[in-house]
């Protein structure tokens, strides 16, 4: 399959590194990594819809944890830095991973793809983690998970050492498998009032998707 810039250089980037990163698996990776950016790119729009409602007049930031080969920070910062012209604001991202060459793979990418507003941080994330690196104001975050095995409690303590300031709400969305997806029981919120609609929904890019998204809302400060 060919993709479209900014998708096509991130393609030949992780096929490029992946022999000394193993950023994804070595058996037919041309294959695996094309099914990953069209599952990222199809979940990012979907996400991009939710946030229309959710984030319309308001700051948006976007950090992605155990960003590892990009999937789906970077797909979902192109989404995002494209689909809200005069809906919010959007001031960009910071993928959080803590593997040095990881973390040096996705600062590459990012500057091949002719992304702004990217920023990594070789952090582990955690209560107690140092804060992000220059992580703009923002009154709605949006936080993506797609490896990486975190409660939202665990979630919402690292955000407090991240954005140390930050007052407003926080959505996490978690891409998964369509099968986890199913059997997901999302934990109490945190923060939100009755009246506020939906604290937690399954957001699927379309019936056939290998895919489902989590997403969860807290009220924060």
């Amino acid at each position: 399959m060919i993709f479209e810039p900014p998708l096509d250089v991130f393609y030949e980037e992780v096929i490029r590194w992946n022999k000394s990163f193993n950023l994804v698996s070595r058996v037919d990776p041309e294959s695996r990594v094309t099914a990953l950016i069209e599952e990222c790119w199809n979940s990012g729009h979907v996400v991009a819809d939710y946030l229309v409602r959710e984030a319309s007049g308001r700051v948006l930031t976007y950090l992605d944890l155990g960003s590892g080969g990009g999937f789906p920070g970077l797909i979902w910062h192109s989404v995002l830095s494209h689909g809200f012209e005069g809906v919010c604001d959007y001031r960009g991202c910071c993928l959080v991973e803590p593997r040095e060459k990881r973390a040096w793979f996705l600062d590459q990418a990012a500057r091949k793809m002719q992304l702004s507003r990217c920023s990594v941080s070789p952090i582990r994330w955690e209560p107690g983690c140092r804060p992000g690196p220059d992580i703009p104001h923002a009154d709605i975050v949006l936080i993506s998970l797609k490896a990486l095995a975190l409660d939202d409690a665990q979630v919402l303590g690292g955000l407090a050492s991240f954005m140390p300031s930050f007052r407003g709400d926080c959505v996490i969305a978690r891409l998964a498998p369509w099968g986890d997806g199913l059997d997901w029981h999302p934990q109490e919120p945190q923060g939100n009032k009755p009246n506020e609609g939906p604290a937690s929904c399954l957001l699927c890019p379309h019936e056939s998707a290998p895919s489902t998204v989590m997403v969860s809302r807290h009220r924060l400060g």
